[in-house]
């Protein structure tokens, strides 16, 4: 598919296919990593200012 119309970013860069490319999500399981983390402290971090703004938050629940 690298080699044709089909070539994209996610193939060339992210392949989701297990064991084609080292490091990305797929090849580790696709077990979570610093980018998990961070997303969860962001999250915590924007739920707070929600609450303490009193502000809502109905898809953050």
């Amino acid at each position: 598919m690298l080699k044709s119309s089909g070539c994209n970013w996610s193939l060339e860069k992210y392949n989701p296919y297990p064991g084609v490319m080292e490091g990305v999500p797929a090849s580790r399981d696709y077990s979570g990593g610093f980018m998990v983390k961070l997303m969860q402290k962001d999250l915590g971090l924007a739920m707070e200012a929600a609450l303490a703004s009193k502000s809502a938050t109905p898809m953050g629940h």
